[in-house]
């Protein structure tokens, strides 16, 4: 006769463990070989809501990724070495912002401009078509004098000051930026990872891939069947 070892409670906690590991998979939206998670959807579309909050989870996420955010992942994934050591940089800056240093003087100097050299944009609304999506994002939950970053875009990884929020509503009213980039990819590579988002493959909860417009969708997702 067989006898069955006995059901230990350290038995019942590795079954549970094996049981719930496809539930601890990333989830998000899938493009080819790249996965833009979900959490990082989900707190860039909160940051937005704090301007945008006339529009829903859904519009305000495809417009991020419509305006460089999805082909940004692509690129960093394609550059995974480069894009952690443009990242580095990126965070040890912000480290020194934290320590005290002015915004206007780092950008100053990473730029190599001249002590009167003013390193801010030109002021313009504050939506994704102009000022990228990722960023869009972060300036929509700034207010004057504060920044943001490392954030993920098509030109690498960034960090953005607001210096200045124009008056008038929210959505329209210009603004005026001081962004230190620490670039990723050339040109030609950016160019790549642009139509690699509206051609590759795409699957995903439904819960996300509403975000994408059926015309995009069309013929790229994957069938489980």
């Amino acid at each position: 006769m067989r006898i069955s070892a006995p059901f230990s409670p350290a038995t019942g906690l590795l079954v549970g463990l094996l049981l719930a590991f496809p539930a601890c998979r990333p989830v998000g939206i899938q493009v080819g070989e790249t996965l833009i998670p979900e959490a990082a959807l989900e707190r860039a579309s909160q940051e937005m809501a704090q301007t945008f909050n006339q529009f829903g989870k859904s519009t305000l996420i495809w417009e991020m990724l419509r305006e460089g955010w999805g082909a940004a992942w692509i690129l960093h994934s394609k550059l995974p070495r480069e894009s952690a050591l443009a990242r580095l940089e990126a965070l040890q800056m912000a480290q020194r912002l934290r320590a005290g240093s002015t915004f206007e003087e780092l950008a100053r100097d990473l730029a190599q401009m001249e002590p009167d050299e003013d390193p801010a944009e030109y002021a313009r609304a504050p939506n994704p078509h102009n000022i990228g999506g990722r960023a869009a994002a972060a300036v929509a939950a700034l207010e004057e004098g504060e920044w943001a970053g490392p954030l993920r875009t098509l030109d690498g990884w960034e960090l953005v000051y607001l210096r200045r929020r124009f008056e008038g509503h929210r959505t329209r009213a210009g603004v005026q930026l001081i962004r230190m980039v620490y670039p990723v990819g050339s040109a030609v590579a950016q160019e790549q990872a642009k139509d690699m988002w509206n051609t590759l493959p795409l699957s995903g909860p439904p819960q996300l891939m509403k975000a994408l417009p059926a015309s995009f969708r069309h013929g790229r997702v994957q069938s489980d069947s």
